[in-house]
Parts: structure tokens; C-alpha cells; sequence
């Protein structure tokens, strides 16, 4: 008995969709492809319930005739290609033909469409890859695709979609990854009857500030490279707005959003010691390359490209994004926003001086100076051995009495104050590592105004100031916050900050949450929000950097997997109010937090997860002799 069977198409059709379309937003991508590849120089997405209940996008490129809108539904049914060979010389984001007739597998579809030379369009309605009904009707020119419960004949699909805000957050970024390599494409979103994005067409510039706020134009460094391996066009961001997440990496290939960790690595490379590890530049950058020198054919999303010439793309792109850095290093900054310049007027029969250069004509690049014995300065070992050990400065025990100018003149010591030195050095190494045995009380050393230096018992411990302070404003932000003790600071002037649309979406779907713990804010302009009140505590001159790090925490998704809502705001709080590295601290200020660092909970650990402190017992410090 025969036993292996051909599976109906509507089966078939449900199964490649598990791998087409994901989740709300894979739709958006195919739908949006789909009308880019019809010639639209106008796209409007409209979604309600993140997708869930309707997707639909209106174009008004091509059009399609009666027949083809039938058979665009059709697997493996496709305009774009002809032939094997066509896949390696392709100009089109489109070509699988598997997107329509998987979304139609697992959801309600209504498309309408007419082109622009016919009078009457089409209509077509199709539910589980069934046509239900096919007549002309009257429509604009163009395409209108609109998706109606997706995954309603798939429960258990439905079942595994997140939250709305989670679901909502990605169509946003299918939308940007569609958006943005298409400036010359007017693009509009809508969510929920309310306008998310309305970005007008323009050029790339214009489109980055369009969906990330106008204070992104302050931070593009532009990139302009042309080879005959590469185009490489676009911009990167300044390396003092570097992030702490990846939010705002976009590379494209001929205008298709690619990932690839390798060239990303490239990019911050170029960056070099400009950017502190674990920190994330921004980049918008469009790579052109031949068709026939990469392979697209490799996952149904299209995002994983393979290139003939990989590691030669890799320095190119290092190579001009560093170029680029540097260009911008040494040019000089045109603010617009400043007023006029002073300009000295000039009256009617005033002379006109040409202005004189002075030029040394003995001047010879050619010869060397030379010296007399008389004029050489000899550098006493005294010296040399006090700049070596220049105790004083480095351990910074007080600093009030020990910060001193440095001679810039050698100084010639007698043997007297030589030795003086010397017991001066002696005094302060036992002072400062707590080996005096005068001294009963424990002491404190700061090391390059980062580490903390306290010794104890079987050795010492060296702490981390940032962390251990974070550490300390975290627990009590937190007790506040769960004693419901969290007051709110009323602004007499409410403050403005300019905010991209997509964070400001995020923190709507947090509002209630955030009142609660005393942060009130509401819209004022597309890229901007009033802050009404802030968290009892926070200062209004670190408000911005505060919001700026609580979005962050936000997206970070390690983060959101072991914090809850009050912990985000609490670890917010402490990193925007800790001390951070560079500070000088006294005594006393070292031996309160200190105090504070051991008195809580977890004091081995800070908010992120990072160490505070490290102990080494004199045994551990033999080994490193050993």
C-alpha cells in the first residue's frame, strides 16, 4: 500500500508560510517590496492592533490586470524573473514568488488593483488560499492590499504572536528598513487611526531626520566612496552619540536591509579608539555592488547575502568610513543656528590695505640647529626618579594639598632635600595602602579616578566607583519605588526633548507606568515632548541623559528579560545620577560609598550585571610574584 501522498496546495501553502511570514510584520515587508517593485512613488501602510486585525498597504505604482491578480496568488508565481540566470543580475527586491500566496494561506485578503491605462479595476477577496469572489470595481490607480486576521485559520500560531506593543515595534522597523534606502518614495504610517511616520520625498538626509528627529542632523558624518568593487554612500554617527544598543545600524546592499556581523565589525573598527567598548555607533550606509557578485537566494527574508569578494568589501568600507571620520575631525563645524558673525563695516572712500605676509628669507627647512655645550640642560637622576615615582599625583590622597603644578624648569635638589623626598614617598606608600602602625583607621586610595583601593584583613579590594554607585542609587531608587514613596518633581517651566517617533511610541505604551513612579510627559511636535514632572530625586540638568538611558533600557532585550518595570526605572535613575569615571573623589566621599556599596543587598554585583569590586588576598598577590 502506497503511503507517501502529494500535499493539497492549501497545505503546502501553510507550511512555506511558517517560513515567509513569521509575524505581523513579515507581512508589512512583502507587502511594502511588493510596491516598490510596481514603480510607486507613493505607500501608505495602515495598521490596527499591531496587525493583528488589519494590514494594508495602498501604492500607486503599476497596477495589475484581471488576470495577473489572479495569478500573482499562485506559488512560485512572479514577474520579476524569467530564467535561472536572472537570479544573479536581479534589480528587483521581489522574486520567489511565495509571499502572496503564503499570507493568503493563513489569512483573509482583499486586493484591489487597476492599471493606469484601464478604466475599471479589479477585485478580489481570498480566504485559506480559496478565492471567494472576483468582479471589477472602481479604484485609483495602483494596488491595495489589505490582510485581515492574520493566522486566524493557525491558532496556535496566533497563540505565540506578543504583546501589541512588542508586535507593533517590529512593523515600525520593517517600515524603516523599507523606507529609508527609498528617500525619492513618499512613505506614510498609520497605527491605530494615528500617524506614526508621514515622511515626504527628499534625499537621504532629510530621511534619517524625517524618522529619527531633527536633532539627527547635528550627528551625521556623510560617507561618499565609489570603486569599481564598491559605491559606498550615506552616513555614519558621531562617536560621542554612540549607544548602548544596536537600534540604529541599517546596511544596505543595492537598497535591500542586509545583517552581516562582518561588516558591521568593520564599520566600528573604522571607529578605532574613538568609541568605548560595548558602546554601538550609529550608520545609514547603502552599498552598490554588481548583481552578478552576490547570491541573494539564500533565506526567504532575503537578509543574508553572500559576496564573491568578502574581505576586500571589508576594508573598503573600513577604510572609507575611517576616511570619512577623519575628513570630519579636522573640518570645521557650520553652525546655522548661531547668530550673525561681526563684520567690520566698510564706509564709502575708505582704503583697502592688501593684507602683508611675512616671510623670513633666512628661514632654511634644510638646516639643523645646533647647541652649545651652554645651552644643553643635563637632568639630574633626583628628577628623573621623582617624575618616576610621583606618588603624590597618582594616589591622590588629598587633594587639596597635593594637587600642584608641575615644574617646567629641571630642579636641582641638594642631598638634604633629596632625602626628605625620599621619607616623603616612604610615608605616604604607608599612609595610603594603610601600613602605618599609627593608624587604626581603615584607609581609601583612588587609582586613576576609576578604581577605589581599601585594604583589608587577607589583602585589599579594588572597587569600581561608577558601578558601586550605580549599585547604591539602584537599591534605593527601588525601595522608593516598591514603598510607593516615588514622588514627582512639578516643573515651574516645563522642559522640552527631542525625541525620534519610534521611542516616542515606546514610551506612550509605558505612560501609565510611568506616571506612577512621577514622570510626566506628553507630545508637543513631531520629534519633541514636554516634560511635566520627573521622579523625585533626578536633576533637570541630567533629564535628558536620563531619558535618553531609560529608552535604551527599554530596548535592550537581555534587560527586559530580567527587570521588570521598576527595576528599568530604577536602574535609569542610577545610571543618569551615579558618579562617573574621571571624578575626583576625597576621603570622605570614598569611605561613604564604600560604606554604602557593603551595606547592600548585592554589593558583588552592579544593576547591569557587571562586577563592583575584586579582592585579592596576599596569597593571590604572591602567585603573581611566583
Amino acid at each position: 500500500m502506497n503511503i507517501i501522498r502529494l500535499l493539497p496546495d492549501s497545505i503546502a501553502n501553510q507550511i512555506a508560510a511558517g517560513e515567509v511570514v513569521q509575524r505581523p510584520a513579515s507581512v508589512v515587508k512583502e507587502l511594502m517590496e511588493n510596491a516598490i517593485d510596481s514603480g510607486a512613488t507613493e505607500i501608505k501602510l495602515l495598521v490596527k492592533d499591531s496587525g493583528k486585525s488589519l494590514i494594508q498597504v495602498s501604492d500607486n505604482g503599476c497596477g495589475m490586470s484581471e488576470g495577473d491578480a489572479r495569478m500573482a496568488f499562485e506559488r512560485h508565481a512572479t514577474s520579476k524573473i524569467k530564467n535561472a540566470d536572472d537570479l544573479f543580475n536581479l534589480h528587483t527586491k521581489g522574486f520567489r514568488g511565495e509571499a502572496l500566496a503564503s499570507i493568503a494561506a493563513i489569512a483573509q485578503v482583499e486586493l484591489k488593483t487597476k492599471p493606469k491605462q484601464d478604466a475599471v479595476g479589479t477585485r478580489l477577496i481570498i480566504e485559506g488560499s480559496e478565492f471567494t469572489l472576483q468582479e471589477a470595481c472602481t479604484c485609483s490607480n495602483g494596488s491595495s492590499f489589505a490582510v485581515k486576521n492574520l493566522f486566524y485559520n493557525t491558532p496556535a500560531r496566533r497563540n505565540f504572536l506578543k504583546s501589541d506593543a512588542v508586535e507593533f515595534k517590529h512593523i515600525s522597523e520593517e517600515f524603516i528598513r523599507v523606507a529609508l534606502p527609498h528617500p525619492e518614495i513618499k512613505f506614510k504610517l498609520e497605527h491605530n487611526k494615528q500617524v506614526i511616520f508621514d515622511l515626504p520625498a527628499g534625499n537621504l538626509r532629510q530621511r534619517v531626520v524625517g524618522i529619527f528627529g531633527k536633532n539627527y542632523n547635528e550627528r551625521l558624518v556623510p560617507v561618499e566612496e565609489e570603486s569599481l568593487m564598491l559605491n559606498l554612500s550615506g552616513f555614519t554617527g558621531k562617536a560621542q552619540f554612540c549607544r548602548k544598543t544596536r537600534g540604529e545600524q541599517y546596511l544596505f546592499v543595492n537598497r535591500r536591509f542586509i545583517k552581516s556581523n562582518y561588516f558591521n565589525h568593520a564599520i566600528v573598527q573604522a571607529y578605532g579608539d574613538l568609541i568605548d567598548s560595548g558602546s554601538f555607533p550609529s550608520y545609514f550606509l547603502m552599498m552598490e555592488v554588481e548583481p552578478n557578485r552576490i547570491d541573494v537566494n539564500i533565506h526567504p527574508t532575503k537578509t543574508e547575502i553572500k559576496f564573491q569578494d568578502e574581505r576586500a568589501l571589508y576594508q573598503l568600507i573600513q577604510a572609507s568610513v575611517k576616511k570619512s571620520l577623519g575628513i570630519f575631525n579636522v573640518k570645521p563645524s557650520i553652525d546655522f543656528d548661531q547668530g550673525e558673525v561681526p563684520i567690520t563695516p566698510v564706509n564709502k572712500g575708505d582704503k583697502i590695505a592688501i593684507p602683508q605676509i611675512k616671510v623670513n628669507p633666512n628661514y632654511n627647512p634644510f638646516k639643523r640647529e645646533s647647541f652649545s655645550n651652554s645651552e644643553r640642560t643635563t637632568t639630574k637622576a633626583p628628577e628623573k626618579l621623582k617624575e618616576l615615582y610621583d606618588i603624590e599625583r597618582e594616589f591622590n590622597v588629598d587633594w587639596k594639598k597635593e594637587e600642584a603644578v608641575r615644574p617646567t624648569a629641571p630642579i636641582e635638589w641638594t642631598e638634604k632635600e633629596s632625602k626628605e623626598q625620599d621619607n616623603s614617598r616612604k610615608d605616604l606608600y604607608e599612609a595610603s595602602l594603610g601600613e602605618s602602625p599609627d593608624r587604626d583607621k581603615e584607609e581609601f586610595v583612588q587609582i586613576g579616578q576609576k578604581f577605589i583601593l581599601t585594604k583589608i584583613k587577607s589583602g585589599f579590594i579594588l572597587i569600581h566607583q561608577q558601578r558601586a554607585h550605580q549599585r547604591v542609587l539602584f537599591e534605593r531608587y527601588l525601595t522608593k519605588l516598591a514603598s510607593g514613596r516615588s514622588g514627582s518633581q512639578q516643573q515651574l517651566f516645563p522642559e522640552r526633548i527631542k525625541i525620534n517617533p519610534s521611542d516616542y511610541q515606546l514610551l506612550m505604551d509605558s505612560k501609565e507606568d510611568l506616571e506612577k513612579m512621577g514622570l510626566q510627559f506628553e507630545q508637543f511636535s513631531e520629534d519633541e515632548i514636554v516634560i511635566n514632572a520627573v521622579p523625585e530625586g533626578l536633576e533637570m540638568s541630567k533629564l535628558s541623559a536620563f531619558m535618553e538611558e531609560f529608552i535604551e533600557l527599554l530596548k535592550m532585550p537581555k534587560l527586559n528579560a530580567n527587570y521588570n518595570f521598576q527595576e528599568k526605572l530604577a536602574y535609569g535613575l542610577a545610571a543618569c545620577g551615579s558618579i562617573k569615571t574621571g571624578r575626583q573623589l576625597s576621603f570622605t566621599e570614598m569611605q561613604a560609598l564604600v560604606g554604602d556599596l557593603f551595606s547592600c543587598k548585592n554589593p558583588q554585583q552592579a544593576p547591569n550585571g557587571k562586577a563592583c569590586s575584586v579582592t585579592m588576598s596576599t596569597n593571590d598577590i604572591d602567585k603573581l610574584f611566583n
